[in-house]
């Protein structure tokens, strides 16, 4: 039935929530998920969800040089207060939710 629901011509093909961390992001997509398929298409002009999350990458970047400071070796993707080291980090997280999608 959903995918009857994303033919339809009123449907966003893509819908990107971009926000600050604890906007209220997670809150949005639990109550869209959480709607009745037909609602969802006819007030929100959505169909069905499918969820692409930049968290997992970051996570795994923060622990990867979480270790790599433990072992006393330099941190790859970010500095010691939590930035990144490197400009282009921020396209590489931009293609890995492409290959993702």
């Amino acid at each position: 039935m959903d995918e009857e629901l994303n033919k339809h011509d009123s449907v966003f093909p893509i819908v990107l929530l971009a926000a600050r961390p604890a906007a209220g992001k997670s809150e949005i997509i639990k109550f869209l998920s959480e709607l009745d398929p037909v609602d969802r298409k006819n007030i929100f002009h959505m169909g069905k969800i499918k969820l692409i999350d930049d968290f997992p990458f970051l996570w795994r970047w923060f622990e990867e040089d979480h270790l790599l400071s433990q072992m006393n070796q330099e941190r790859l993707f970010t500095d010691k207060e939590g930035y990144f080291k490197f400009i282009h980090l921020w396209d590489l997280l931009i293609h890995l939710i492409n290959l993702e999608y």
